[in-house]
């Protein structure tokens, strides 16, 4: 929208000075001027009122956006923790850790089902750390009890989701850039949409045994999960990075993929380049970023 105004503005301003500057009307066209003074006087004025128009227009929408500029950073922030979210509730699945602040995650029964199954998996989990999603999801995805209630716990994460999309849409439908970044978060939200396709191929059949990584459909279900969980760091990194500071990393986040995925990320950030930061947000402390506080 600026742009397409700032255009305008710069032409008519141009072709105003060089009228000014020159000696129009000319001699052979001075005397139709002065027979027709109030058509002289409309376009002139009208000059000036596309002039005062155009830069009225720029400067509203600039303090209409600056508006914005806090309301932005803020759903910079919680369009990340939810994507946080998605990654913490998938490794739950897996017999992960529960949240120490009890944060809202998968549905309740069926999470509860998911977290069951895999504890009976204890002695081949119990070596593995919670972070090596690929390892656990050898184990559990040959299960096809855990796979059934992995499909509709996972529906209470894409639910939840969609919800805090939901909840900042009005904000980042406010210009082209902000609504680049909320596409960017429905498509990840579509991502658990196909995890759950692969997942469901893998329901009511027996035991996969024993050569798990030659098996298809196995394989494919491992490579969405693991796309959901690429998809989320990369996606907080660029939301903190643009709010907070431009060296934020998610420590944690990077743990669950592996060192390829990790080098993916890496020249994902380099080809899509920082999102601009939102005016009127100070620059947190590095000593706060460092804490996780900021």
């Amino acid at each position: 929208m600026r742009g397409r105004l700032l255009a305008p503005t710069v032409v008519l301003l141009v072709v105003t000075m060089v009228l000014a500057a020159s000696d129009w009307p000319t001699r052979n066209t001075a005397s139709f001027w002065e027979i027709h003074p109030l058509l002289a006087g409309v376009v002139s004025g009208s000059l000036v009122l596309a002039i005062g128009s155009l830069l009225l227009d720029r400067w509203l929408l600039q303090r209409a956006s600056s508006r914005w500029d806090i309301a932005k950073g803020i759903a910079f922030k919680e369009l990340g923790f939810a994507a946080d979210e998605l990654a913490c509730g998938l490794q739950e699945l897996l017999g992960g850790e529960p949240d120490a602040c009890g944060r809202r995650r998968a549905n309740g029964p069926a999470r509860d089902r998911c977290v069951e199954r895999a504890a009976e998996y204890g002695d081949a989990l119990s070596g593995l750390p919670p972070e090596d999603h690929p390892a656990r999801l050898g184990v559990l995805l040959a299960d096809s009890d855990w796979v059934a209630a992995a499909v509709d716990a996972i529906d209470g994460l894409k639910h939840a989701h969609r919800h805090e999309l939901a909840r900042w849409a009005p904000v980042l439908l406010t210009t082209e850039e902000l609504a680049d970044i909320l596409n960017e978060s429905a498509q990840m939200n579509e991502r658990l949409f196909e995890l759950q396709a692969s997942l469901r191929r893998l329901r009511n059949r027996p035991p996969i045994d024993p050569d798990l990584a030659a098996n298809e459909d196995i394989c494919a279900a491992r490579c969405k999960w693991q796309q959901v969980l690429f998809e989320a760091v990369l996606l907080q990194e660029r939301l903190m990075e643009a709010a907070v500071d431009r060296a934020w990393q998610h420590h944690a986040g990077r743990k669950r993929l592996t060192s390829d995925e990790v080098d993916r990320l890496e020249r994902t950030h380099d080809e899509l380049g920082p999102i601009t930061r939102p005016r009127g947000i100070p620059r947190a402390d590095r000593a706060d970023v460092a804490r996780g506080t900021a």
